[in-house]
Parts: structure tokens; C-alpha cells; sequence
């Protein structure tokens, strides 16, 4: 015993470096966390310091589904791991009686941090296709806390399992202690998981006067609204001999699309005999947008032929809402979810239209027909955009999204929230 206390002493180097990687860790958890709260509490147009490009943002990998996990942002998880491995190493450093660090648990949650690190990393690059600056810190300390767990263990002599066996035996001798820690972060656990808060962006209201939870109905179908397609073959939603019709150019991935998109439903939900909307797509997408020249939205042209061939099938409406109301998965999602949520009647028929050429082909003729209007209109190429029919079918009105100089004035919204109840045009 003598000896081997002799052997272990001054064996503490690289636990002391684990540790200050593990309160490293800590911190920058903390400093991603925040971001997390940030992105997820502002407008989808906030973009924190660590959004540098279409391909290194933060606030991409943050208002992704897998940012979260059991409703608890991954980056308050991580802030956990680090602490518990903070506390193992300082727990470490003081001598047992044999005079061996104890690093058998210091070790086992290095792994595990490790593992989820190189998990979060292949999510990030492979799935997000983005590079998220504030995560590839914290998964970098994770990989450097590990390396000084294995390094640890090296120079102790300690092989894996004797040493978590030697922890574990030490806390057999303090059953009080470790009936604590177990009941208490099982305790904790379950409590951030009930009842941690969810940061959700809540949108002023569009107008004063207007009411506060106009564009904030889940979209679910048509809902028995009249729905049918226009004499050039696009999907329509209200009025079958409408007093108004709005035709949107809008982007499945575009966040403003979603809310102008969820507004105007709501206009048509109150007055179905008066307003029609007509879809019409403009993904800004370089896969089917002749006019774009670099990645924008990588998803956007996938899920317009996901409507298209959904439409095939009668269901548009029911995919366009199901695109929207996912609109932050569909990077990711698959065609055979997408049909689930649309309740495509024929999956196979569906996979086999994404996958023909003459659907990718009719979307590009569409796509270039919107942005040829666009052009004309000199409206540039920005999404939403609205054209304004007359009860003749004569253009009225020309938008892009709403207020600015080319949106929406505020005497158009008020009128089409009234149902447009007179025949003057804007």
C-alpha cells in the first residue's frame, strides 16, 4: 500500500488541466445558452455576433430542432456535463488513502461528453449543413477535457474499469452522500424538464387597432374553405368569385412568408366570400431560381415540388400548411413525414413525383415565369411578394411584404382584415 501510494503521488497534472477545460466548458455553455435565449426570445431577423455567413451561424443551428432536448436547450445540458465533470475533477484532486486521484467517474462523463460532442458535430455539419462557432467551442473543450481523463488515467497506472470501480467503492463507504447526489440530480433533472421556460417570439401586433393575435392561427388544411385552382392552373383558398384576390410569391423556408402567409389566412378565414389568396412559388433556392447565384435557402425548392406534387393528389393546402407550420425541420424532414403530415392518400406516388424530372422541370418554369414578374413589377427578388386583383382580375397593387416603402400601407391591411368592404383600389 505504501508503495503504491508513493506511485500515485504528484499524479494530479492532468486532472487540474481537465478541470480548467471543464470550467472553460461551463462558461462558454453559459455563453451559448444565452445566444440560445437571444435567438429564440427576437425576431427570425436578429442575427447574434456569431452569425457571420450563410454557412457559419449560430442562430441557423439555434432555431433548430435539435438544439433542444427534452425541451431544455442542448446548451444549458452542456453547461450540466461540464459542472458535473468540474466537481468529479475537484473531487479528484483530493488524495484516497491508497493516494490514487480518483478519475474512474471523471473519466466515464469525459466519454459521454465526448460522444454527444462528436454526435452535435455531425448534426451541425452534415444535417445543418452550418458551422455554429459558439458549439464547435464547446465541443472542442469536451474532446480536450476527455483527452486529459485518458491521459489522467495513463499516468496513474489505472486501467477504465478499476478506476471507476475504485470511485464507485469509494462511494459505497459514504452511502448518505451518494443516496444524495443521486436523489438530488434526479431531483433537478426532472424539475428543468417540467418546468423549464420556452423562449418563443411573439410578434407585435401588424397595426394598432388590429387585434393582437392576428397571423398566429396554426395553419390546418382548408378547413372547409373553398379551395380550387385559377384558369392558369395555381391553387387558390376563399372566395369562389372574389371581391379581392391576393396573389402571394412566397418561399416555403422564408420566415416572413410564414407570417404574412398566416395573416392572410386569417383575412380569408373571416371573410371566405369576399378575399381569395392565390400560391405562387418563388423559392430562394439556386436548385430551381435561375436568377440566384449562391445558397440561400437550401430547402425551399425540395418543399415547393413537395406541394406541387401533393396538389397532384388533391392535397395542397394541406402540404403548404404542414411546409409552414415545420418550416425550421424541413432542412431535414423526410418526403415520407411530409406526406404523413399532409395525408398524402398515396405515398408511393408521391415519392415517385419528387423524384421525376418533368415535376423539377415545370417548377423552374414557374419559378422563372414569378421572377420575370417580379422583374417587370421592379420589386427586385425578395420574398413575400403580393400582386392585388380587382374583381376583374386588373392588378392593383404590387408588394413586398409588409410596411416599408414597397409593403403593404397600412389602409391596404386594415381593409383586407375588413374583408375590402368597397370596390376602391389602393
Amino acid at each position: 500500500m505504501e508503495r503504491e501510494s508513493r506511485e500515485h503521488r504528484g499524479l494530479h497534472g492532468w486532472l487540474v488541466a481537465g478541470a480548467l477545460f471543464a470550467f472553460a466548458g461551463v462558461v462558454a455553455s453559459g455563453m451559448a445558452w444565452r445566444t440560445h435565449w437571444m435567438v429564440r426570445s427576437q425576431p427570425p431577423t436578429f442575427r447574434p455576433a456569431c452569425s457571420i455567413s450563410e454557412t457559419v451561424d449560430c442562430a441557423k443551428a439555434a432555431r433548430s430542432s435539435y438544439a433542444v432536448v427534452f425541451r431544455v436547450p442542448i446548451a444549458l445540458w452542456s453547461g450540466i456535463g461540464f459542472t458535473a465533470l468540474l466537481a468529479c475533477a475537484l473531487v479528484g484532486l483530493r488524495r484516497r488513502p491508497d493516494g490514487a486521484p480518483a478519475s474512474g467517474l471523471f473519466f466515464v462523463l469525459a466519454v459521454a461528453a465526448a460522444a454527444v460532442s462528436a454526435v452535435m458535430f455531425v448534426v451541425s455539419r452534415v444535417v445543418l449543413k452550418v458551422v455554429c462557432p459558439e458549439c464547435t467551442g464547446i465541443q472542442a473543450l469536451a474532446l480536450l477535457t476527455f483527452l486529459c481523463a485518458t491521459l489522467q488515467l495513463r499516468e496513474a497506472r489505472l486501467g477504465p474499469l478499476r478506476a471507476l470501480a475504485n470511485d464507485l467503492q469509494a462511494l459505497r463507504r459514504m452511502p448518505r452522500l451518494a443516496a444524495a447526489l443521486a436523489a438530488g440530480g434526479t431531483l433537478g433533472v426532472a424539475l428543468l424538464i417540467a418546468f423549464y421556460p420556452q423562449h418563443h417570439w411573439t410578434p407585435p401586433p401588424l397595426l394598432p387597432g388590429l387585434p393582437p393575435d392576428l397571423g398566429r392561427t396554426p395553419l390546418r388544411g382548408p378547413e372547409d374553405l373553398p379551395t380550387g385552382q385559377t384558369d392558369d392552373g395555381h391553387p387558390y383558398i376563399g372566395a369562389s368569385e372574389p371581391r379581392l384576390t391576393v396573389v402571394e410569391l412566397s418561399d416555403y423556408e422564408c420566415p416572413f412568408c410564414a407570417q404574412a402567409h398566416r395573416i392572410l389566412r386569417d383575412c380569408v378565414r373571416r371573410h371566405p366570400d369576399r378575399l381569395r389568396l392565390v400560391h405562387r412559388h418563388l423559392p430562394l433556392d439556386q436548385a430551381c431560381n435561375p436568377a440566384l447565384g449562391r445558397p440561400f435557402h437550401p430547402a425551399a425548392c425540395a418543399a415547393a415540388r413537395a406541394a406541387e406534387c401533393a396538389a397532384a393528389q388533391g392535397r395542397f393546402w394541406e402540404m403548404n400548411d404542414a411546409l409552414f407550420e415545420h418550416q425550421t425541420e424541413l432542412p431535414q424532414i423526410v418526403p415520407e413525414r411530409l406526406a404523413e403530415l399532409a395525408r398524402v392518400p398515396d405515398t408511393r406516388a408521391f415519392q415517385a413525383c419528387l423524384a421525376a424530372r418533368d415535376s423539377e422541370e415545370r417548377l423552374v418554369a414557374e419559378v422563372t415565369r414569378n421572377v420575370e414578374r417580379l422583374r417587370e413589377a421592379r420589386l427586385g427578388l425578395a420574398t413575400p411578394a403580393f400582386e392585388l386583383h380587382d374583381r376583374d382580375g386588373t392588378v392593383v397593387g404590387r408588394y413586398v411584404g409588409f410596411g416599408g416603402d414597397r409593403g403593404f400601407p397600412e389602409d391596404v391591411v386594415r381593409r383586407l382584415y375588413a374583408g375590402w368592404p368597397d370596390e376602391r383600389t389602393p
